[in-house]
């Protein structure tokens, strides 16, 4: 996702209904996000990623059904414990707003279709009718390389 101006993400909460923007910044969404971030065993840093992922579907910025793969690679943890806590976020923050979030993910969607902006299917769709043909990729070779010191090695002790 690009960094957006704090002009461009004023004019997108303004835009948001209320429900969002009254979850959103709430005092019971931060109680929420401590006491997941605690039953994950998520670090200080790691908890401000998730208040950051969480945002970004709540303005619209990233669809909810990227929600667990975003979590995966921004805490960079396995696919098994984002799931929990996208199960958890959705069970107790999303499901309030659930109605609201689908009117964002479907003004998101037009606004890219007005801006031009081509969507992933429509994307795999251009590359296939490009390349009709199937590519097959050939696994590399990889050989292992080992390092040659011409006096032996010099981190290995000596042996008596």
């Amino acid at each position: 996702m690009a960094k957006l101006t704090p002009q461009k993400l004023r004019e997108i909460y303004i835009s948001l209904p209320d429900d969002i923007r009254n979850v959103l910044f709430g005092d019971e969404i931060l109680a929420i996000i401590k006491n997941i971030s605690q039953k994950h065993n998520l670090i200080f840093e790691k908890t401000g990623i998730l208040s950051d992922e969480i945002g970004s579907v709540m303005m619209g910025l990233s669809s909810s059904r990227d929600f667990a793969a975003n979590l995966v690679q921004r805490l960079e943890t396995d696919q098994q414990t984002a799931g929990k806590i996208a199960e958890d976020i959705d069970a107790q923050i999303f499901s309030k707003v659930r109605e609201s979030l689908g009117k964002i993910g479907e003004l998101r969607i037009k606004n890219q279709e007005l801006r031009g902006e081509t969507g992933k299917d429509e994307i795999l769709k251009e590359i296939e009718r490009d390349h009709g043909a199937e590519v097959v990729s050939q696994p590399a070779v990889v050989s292992k390389v080992e390092p040659h010191y011409p006096a032996g090695d010099p981190y290995r002790e000596a042996v008596k």
